[in-house]
């Protein structure tokens, strides 16, 4: 067996314009700083980086920018999709001439912009679950209708990637927040034995559960966490962290979760 694929996901950032910027006390930047600083020591040589969406909390091109610098640090290549504090056209400034050419993957022309990335026996779909000034999640047909074709015209295990999860988490308040027709979703993966593992941000929290066969992930923010199980809205005092998944190939897949103490 060959070495496996390590992707990296980190997801809800909430980078602001200035370096002081906090979110429920917490600084954004200082606690992704920390988060990307354990992931150099521990994963450096992982082959890609996902941010599934909140990647700023005001979705300003500067507060892009700044992510941007952050990130062109690591040394793998980055990609990315929107959650609902995200706009697409700031959110442009993420986009960098080393994502146009991951090694390894066949990423079409721009992995930033192209939704579908290929390595060895696995697929990696991103699914855009925001609706413009919106906080729960939809996919548009079109998210549909691609992830239909690409199903169909393709071999290998999927891994897919979006912002809003697809099934409730146990909070009453954030299940209020799904992808308002996760059923349509299912029903086109349902159709295929490929999809593996469906991964999620925007809950502030690890959570994991399973749609028949296909495993389904939530993964903590970079910066303040949801209190679990709460009917309203409450915080946690757990730290931040990030997701790592192994991809193998034969069709086998491991995942954890890292916390990161703030320095």
């Amino acid at each position: 067996m060959s070495d496996p694929v390590t992707i990296i996901q980190i997801t809800d950032s909430h980078i602001f314009d200035e370096p002081e910027g906090e979110l429920s006390g917490v600084n954004t930047r200082q606690s992704l700083q920390c988060v990307l600083d354990m992931i150099l020591s521990d994963f450096a040589d992982a082959d890609l980086l996902v941010l599934t969406g909140d990647n700023t909390h005001e979705s300003t091109e500067q507060a892009y920018l700044v992510l941007k610098q952050m990130l062109e640090k690591m040394p793998m290549p980055y990609t990315f999709l929107p959650g609902n504090h995200d706009h697409n056209e700031p959110m442009a400034a993420l986009i960098g001439a080393e994502q146009e050419n991951i090694d390894g993957f066949d990423d079409g022309e721009d992995a930033s912009i192209d939704k579908w990335l290929s390595v060895g026996n696995w697929n990696i779909l991103l699914l855009d679950s925001h609706v413009e000034d919106q906080v729960a999640g939809l996919l548009a047909r079109d998210e549909i209708e691609f992830t239909k074709q690409m199903l169909s015209y393709t071999d290998g295990s999927t891994l897919i990637f979006l912002h809003h999860p697809l099934k409730p988490v146990g909070c009453a308040w954030l299940d209020k927040q799904l992808v308002a027709n996760a059923d349509e979703l299912f029903d086109v993966v349902g159709k295929f034995n490929s999809v593996k593992l469906i991964v999620n941000g925007h809950v502030h929290q690890q959570w994991e559960g399973e749609h028949g066969n296909i495993k389904l992930y939530s993964t903590p923010s970079t910066c303040m966490q949801f209190k679990p199980n709460s009917d309203d809205y409450a915080e946690d005092d757990a730290v931040p962290g990030f997701r790592w998944i192994k991809l193998f190939d034969n069709d086998t897949f491991e995942t954890g979760v890292v916390r990161v103490p703030l320095s």
